[in-house]
């Protein structure tokens, strides 16, 4: 008994004399833990980790920067949608009622999918006249990132409608923010509005200089540079689609009816047999509809390529 009541003393004594000595130390460790605890429950949006969520985050915030729909809610909508045409059409359809279902819930989806495409389309073309003014704010503000998108949003240039709202809605995410995490999702956020290899490179930029305070302006001269040089290789490949587009339109419609003109002239058969056969006849309507679809899908592919996102 008498020997372990010295060591228990000796122990108590150890304990209190570190505690004394690091007591500083665990004092600031604490109050580290609760500034960090106090700041993300007051900044932080709850984090959705479903890779569905979060496309539904940002689909929202490109395309409605107002709403205040959460993931969630817009998930919960569609699941309603699938419900109430699945009950309804359930009786007639049984078990394939679930396909016409499935299509009106992604019908909400589909409809900001068409936005958001429409906002990347346009917002590509003034990537040009974005960096090249985003770099002169930067370097009239010092290298003073957060400054200079100030000074680009309140220039409100006519070239820069889309990509003007993009960065203010950035501006708003990281201005008053602590969080690199939360600077890394904005810039992040930012590039999936547009999609495009420059915006990349430019939410990169971005944040580097708002999280280390990264000088970028060579970075932002080298976007420019490339962007140039990709607007120039546009302007070439413009032409030869105009061309090619020409072609489809005025020469398939004067090809078929010119062969159905030799045909008629060379193999002796008359134009009313020939219509006969070409409009009668399956094998003709079928071979006309497929001359009509591989001429629709033509025109549809060259307007894809004329209207695609400028990019390098």
């Amino acid at each position: 008994m008498l020997k372990t009541i010295p060591e228990a003393l000796f122990f108590v004594m150890l304990i209190t004399g570190i505690g004394l000595i690091f007591s500083d130390s665990f004092k600031l460790q604490i109050r580290k833990l609760r500034r960090k605890s106090l700041l993300k429950s007051n900044s932080a949006k709850p984090s959705y980790t479903s890779k569905i969520f979060n496309y539904v985050e940002d689909l929202i915030d490109t395309v409605l920067p107002k709403s205040r729909i959460t993931p969630g809610t817009f998930v919960g909508i569609c699941s309603c949608i699938f419900g109430v045409v699945h009950v309804l059409l359930f009786p007639a359809l049984s078990v394939i009622a679930a396909l016409p279902a499935m299509f009106f819930a992604a019908v909400p989806v589909m409809i900001l999918r068409f936005k958001l495409e429409k906002i990347r389309n346009k917002g590509s073309q003034e990537g040009e006249a974005l960096v090249s003014t985003l770099l002169n704010c930067y370097r009239m503000n010092h290298r003073n990132i957060f400054a200079s998108m100030e000074e680009f949003i309140s220039l409100k240039s006519d070239r820069c409608i889309i990509t003007g709202g993009l960065v203010f809605q950035l501006l708003i995410s990281i201005r008053n923010t602590k969080s690199e995490e939360l600077i890394r999702r904005a810039c992040e956020r930012f590039s999936f509005a547009l999609r495009t290899n420059w915006s990349k490179m430019l939410s990169v930029c971005i944040c580097a200089a708002a999280c280390e305070g990264l000088d970028i302006t060579e970075s932002l001269e080298d976007i420019l540079s490339q962007l140039g040089e990709a607007r120039t290789l546009r302007e070439e490949k413009k032409r030869s689609n105009t061309e090619s587009m020409k072609l489809v339109q005025w020469f398939v419609p004067i090809a078929y009816f010119g062969s159905m003109l030799l045909g008629s002239f060379t193999l002796g058969v008359s134009a009313s047999d020939m219509l006969k056969n070409q409009f009668l006849e399956p094998a003709g309507l079928a071979l006309l509809f497929v001359i009509i679809g591989l001429f629709i899908f033509n025109n549809l592919l060259l307007g894809l390529i004329k209207f695609s996102r400028f990019d390098y």
